[in-house]
């Protein structure tokens, strides 16, 4: 809401980038102190800086493109970008691995002030994009109610909003719950590796997204990777083995795909005036699921076992498919 009526893309993406500083400020300092309540204050400023940049992110690169008339290019770029995020993940686990290893977990926490420092300074250089009017600044329950309307009534966004809701908050939970099932099968230094296959592979699947769309169409590749995660993630599992660590990141193969996606049918979809307000609604109404899901699946874990907990997730994630066949039928290529 920010970010499309008040302040726009770049100014709120700083603010993102000074709460992700005061977050990583407040995590390091907490392990110094031993105060419970510096890591409450940091759990508060993440959660703030990620509703600065929840939509903001996506709403700037979009408009970008549109000004640089190169807006049905959007799904490559994004998938590119997406891409370096994933690797960004491998360098901070394997380095957080490594410092953390041969220091301590507190060096680590230190040393992220570092590139928390960075990412701000980067947001500096941003440029605000031109080629859109400056939007009309309403009442805020007004803009917060148009943009509820607009979510629901457009089938597209409907349909993929619900879709997010079961696979979104379920893969979450299960990337959460997937360090508590790693250590049955294998010791706690193959996780690392586990985890830094899962990247890689999230590198590779978002950086090739849009040659894959562009090949395929969303049509009929949206649904086809969906069922493709499920049925990996669901292998993996059943077999229950020392290969399923190193079976279940493969999933990512088609992640990076699927997000892009979905993404950019959004994008499409959206009004400037409310592109990053209705984006944030879909993340806020996502994580409201996860937070229900993390208890459920947390009692089916402690009740009848790590295993059972996780085959009830994707049982849960897999039923977003039908909606995402439905997606397909709305999808004008």
């Amino acid at each position: 809401m920010f970010s499309d009526q008040y302040l726009g893309r770049r100014k709120t993406l700083i603010l993102g980038a000074i709460a992700i500083f005061a977050t990583s400020f407040f995590y390091a300092t907490g392990g110094v102190v031993e105060s419970f309540s510096f890591f409450v204050i940091g759990a508060i400023l993440e959660g703030l800086s990620e509703a600065f940049i929840s939509g903001t992110n996506e709403g700037l690169l979009f408009e970008s493109m549109v000004e640089l008339r190169k807006g049905k290019h959007f799904h490559e770029v994004s998938g590119r970008c997406q891409a370096l995020w994933q690797a960004g993940m491998v360098i901070g686990t394997s380095l957080g691995f490594g410092v953390a290893y041969f220091y301590s977990l507190q060096t680590a926490m230190w040393l992220n002030l570092i590139f928390a420092f960075a990412i701000f300074i980067i947001t500096l250089f941003l440029v605000e994009p031109k080629c859109l009017k400056k939007p009309h600044r309403t009442n805020v329950f007004l803009h917060m109610r148009q943009s509820l309307h607009n979510m629901v009534s457009n089938p597209l966004i409907r349909t993929i909003t619900c879709a997010r809701l079961l696979n979104y908050s379920a893969g979450e939970v299960l990337y959460r719950f997937e360090v508590a099932f790693f250590n049955v099968l294998i010791p706690l230094w193959a996780i690392t590796f586990a985890r830094i296959e899962r990247q890689l592979l999230g590198v590779i699947s978002f950086w090739f997204s849009g040659p894959v769309l562009n090949r395929f169409s969303f049509k009929k590749t949206l649904p086809a990777v969906v069922g493709i995660d499920v049925v990996t993630r669901s292998f993996g599992i059943i077999i229950n083995s020392v290969a399923s660590p190193f079976i279940l990141p493969f999933s990512n193969l088609v992640f990076g795909v699927e997000m892009t996606a979905s993404d950019t049918l959004l994008q499409r979809e959206f009004s400037s005036e409310q592109r990053a307000t209705i984006f944030s609604l879909i993340s806020l109404l996502v994580n409201i699921c996860k937070a229900l899901l993390y208890v459920l699946i947390g009692v089916v874990a402690d009740w009848w076992g790590i295993w059972l907990a996780m085959l009830a997730a994707i049982t849960i994630k897999g039923s977003s498919i039908p909606l995402y066949l439905k997606i397909s039928k709305l999808i004008k290529d």
